[in-house]
């Protein structure tokens, strides 16, 4: 669902692993991923319900606070109704979560043996782990908390947040059974290899989660579009700061790399012929899970000259036992593309488009990390077009509930 952004040549590749670096002891992995979920759910609930109760009923409170609170329930049966409906919703979510810890099997797990099957187990809970931060996932505990406290204007507003991504589900959808494609992408994350068969059988919520709370709250209030795009800026934020772009599998072990593309690559001593073997094999995986890569080759191809010349050098002032400062630059460089070639597998993450937006749709309007920005321009430029294909959906979400629910819809 996230077109990518340009990929690093191995000169730059080497640059950002210095920065950002491998975190690859599997006990403080496993405590940083739950320490990563805990801290962005409390964020949450602190930060939405506090603008909620402390921000937004003053501005209504001396006149008409009544619109937040306790139209939508204005007999027994409707708050029975939306309790009922925040209870499933509740439990639903917690399954889900459970289902996808306990079976974390993958197409990519049946190609490869029973160890590494054990390793890539681990990868795929971790990963589940950081998925419940999705902002889809977020709205399931969320809206459902908002409904049980009596603040339906908080579940409207994490309805809204995600409201673009799921009603394109039903396009996706209804493309792939009449014609085996996915028209627009967002869905398109179903027919990953890496995808597991869990996550595809408990994916429905994306279909009814607004719908139900609909119901539930029988309508959309006005006020509950700007508390969303605030919904929004703090979940992809929270995400940018907590989560890794990649999980990756090195060697055995469970690895987090942050912020850059991987390489899976075969490297052989003398970095001739294996190199290049090497390169080919990276184009097409990449080309598989970024489609602009293709369109970056010609410029990567003199980078990708000069680097694996350098490594030849390596290997000849290696054998020569020539001490100098090329042979320490060409040293390192060989060291860490040798790092790479350790990675055996890799999970996309992206939590939130909150390192690129949508890669697998292809519309230029949506390209807007191709020129690698600053992290705060990229924020900047992904919150006004999701929050205006938001508001087009809100508005869309309201006129049906004003019909559907006439007099006692929330205006």
């Amino acid at each position: 669902m996230k077109p990518s952004s340009p990929s690093p040549s191995p000169s730059q590749e080497i640059t950002q692993q210095q920065q950002h670096g491998y975190r690859s002891s599997t006990k403080y992995y496993d405590l940083e991923a739950l320490g990563v979920f805990i801290m962005h759910y409390v964020f949450c609930f602190i930060f939405i319900f506090g603008v909620h109760d402390y921000v937004l009923l003053k501005m209504v409170n001396k006149e008409n606070d009544w619109m937040l609170f306790s139209l939508p329930f204005k007999d027994d049966q409707q708050q029975n109704i939306s309790f009922s409906i925040s209870v499933f919703i509740f439990i639903y979510a917690v399954m889900n979560f459970v289902l996808r810890v306990l079976f974390p099997q993958s197409s990519t797990m049946a190609e490869t043996d029973a160890k590494t099957n054990l390793i890539l187990a681990k990868m795929y809970r971790k990963a589940t782990i950081y998925e419940q931060t999705w902002l889809c996932n977020v709205t399931l505990f969320m809206g459902s908390i908002g409904l049980c406290t009596n603040r339906p204007l908080i579940t409207m507003s994490y309805c809204v947040a995600v409201s673009i991504d799921q009603l394109l589900w039903y396009v996706d959808l209804s493309g792939y059974f009449l014609s085996r494609s996915f028209p627009v992408g967002v869905a398109k994350y179903l027919s990953w290899k890496e995808t597991t068969q869990v996550t595809k059988y408990t994916c429905t919520h994306h279909l009814w989660t607004i719908p139900f709370f609909c119901i539930a709250t029988k309508g959309m209030h006005r006020l509950s579009y700007p508390l969303s795009v605030l919904v929004v800026f703090v979940n992809v934020c929270l995400s940018r700061w907590l989560t890794p772009f990649f999980l990756f599998v090195k060697e055995g072990e469970l690895v987090v790399r942050k912020g850059t593309y991987g390489v899976e690559t075969n490297i052989n001593n003398n970095g001739g012929d294996g190199e290049n073997t090497a390169l080919k094999q990276q184009n097409q995986q990449e080309k598989h899970l970024h489609p602009s890569h293709e369109r970056k080759q010609n410029e990567k191809v003199t980078s990708k000259k000069n680097t694996s010349t350098a490594m030849c050098e390596y290997d000849t002032y290696q054998n020569n036992n020539n001490g100098t400062n090329e042979e320490n630059a060409s040293s390192s460089l060989l060291s860490s593309r040798r790092e790479e070639a350790k990675i055996i597998h890799k999970k996309y993450l992206n939590i939130n488009l909150s390192y690129e937006l949508w890669k697998d749709i292809n519309i230029s309007i949506l390209q807007i990390n191709n020129d690698d920005p600053h992290v705060i321009l990229y924020v900047l430029r992904l919150m006004w077009r999701w929050s205006l294909f938001n508001l087009l959906t809100f508005i869309f979400l309201h006129r049906v509930c004003s019909f559907l629910w006439r007099g006692e819809c929330i205006v």
